[in-house]
């Protein structure tokens, strides 16, 4: 079981997320986004990690749950990832009344 769960999250996952990112630049010139502009959104995403990271650290540091100090933060940025994702699939379903 143990290596299901591993194959799954170290192998399909990423492949998964790469696939759906990979399409980001064609969604946003679907959504009429230029594409100067489009690199300035992808460059969004490393700055706020750049934010983000070290401040995330910082307090899963002082975290102390009884499921431990990261578990509860990977739990909740996994979902958190899950989430933003699906709401990128459903964005031109979502915007194609308004367009």
């Amino acid at each position: 079981m143990n290596y299901i769960t591993l194959y799954f999250f170290h192998f399909k996952l990423p492949r998964w997320f790469a696939m759906v990112l990979s399409l980001l630049s064609i969604w946003m010139q679907t959504l009429g986004i230029e594409h100067a502009f489009s690199s300035f959104i992808w460059l969004c995403g490393p700055i706020t990690g750049l934010i983000v990271q070290p401040c995330v650290g910082i307090w899963s540091d002082k975290c102390h749950s009884k499921y431990g100090r990261r578990r509860p933060f990977i739990f909740v940025g996994s979902l958190l990832i899950c989430f933003a994702v699906s709401a990128l699939n459903i964005t031109l379903f979502l915007l194609s009344d308004f367009m």
